[in-house]
């Protein structure tokens, strides 16, 4: 059995990591010069952290300063050219401040990453899509592409890393979620061209299926984990 001394918590996994907080596991079926070894194996890098604190203050307050920049020209220009062009611009920071500290500097599941990115990338396409005036790409075929991207993504992630594929199942049910709801809205006018949100909905389905069937019991273990059930 294996244990995180940061989270107090028994990790059952195979890995060496802690899945929520990715430090070292404590060994604790070794003694203690077995697991002086074997995290002297894996040493710790430490960095400054004031001086990365500091920096990311800095990245804050400059992307915080665009945007608002961005706004007030766009409000000052905005009888000239009446579009407003500056929520692109802020979106795009947003998109790229959560790019730059989750899914860079964040320690967190790769999986979680990716589907952050898919949600972010897809609001801003939204964005994008009604400020220079609704055409529907966005919603047509943008979203479905990104959320099908992202289940091949993480079916990938399970086939490379077996070990770690638990981890991975609640991050495609919640992208089979999104796909089903994508694949509702063609029932809707909101998307007028389904055929990529229907493909996209249909495969990641038959995904989870086969994660289902061939994961075994890792797919009820991971949902009785989570929601204990």
């Amino acid at each position: 059995m294996k244990k995180c001394n940061r989270c107090n918590l028994f990790v059952k996994d195979t890995g060496n990591l802690c899945p929520l907080c990715g430090e070292l596991l404590y060994i604790e079926n070794k003694n203690k010069e077995e697991n002086d070894e074997f995290l002297a194996m894996y040493p710790t890098i430490e960095f400054n952290v004031d001086a990365f604190h500091l920096l990311r203050k800095i990245f804050t307050f400059i992307a915080v300063l665009t945007a608002l920049t961005m706004f007030v020209i766009n409000y000052a220009t905005y009888d000239v050219a009446p579009v407003l062009w500056s929520l692109i611009s802020v979106a795009a920071i947003v998109y790229a401040m959560i790019t730059v500290y989750y899914s860079i500097l964040n320690n967190s599941n790769l999986a979680s990453k990716i589907l952050v990115q898919t949600i972010g990338a897809s609001i801003l396409c939204v964005i994008i899509d009604n400020v220079i005036g609704y055409k529907g790409w966005s919603v047509n075929f943008i979203i479905p592409a990104l959320i099908l991207t992202s289940n091949f993504v993480v079916i990938i992630l399970m086939i490379v890393n077996p070990m770690k594929r638990q981890t991975y199942y609640m991050y495609q049910l919640t992208i089979t979620i999104f796909s089903i709801l994508s694949f509702a809205l063609c029932f809707t006018k909101i998307i007028t061209r389904d055929e990529v949100a229907i493909a996209a909905g249909i495969i990641c389905v038959l995904s989870l299926l086969g994660s289902i069937i061939f994961g075994d019991k890792g797919f009820k273990n991971e949902l009785i984990r989570r929601f204990h059930i």
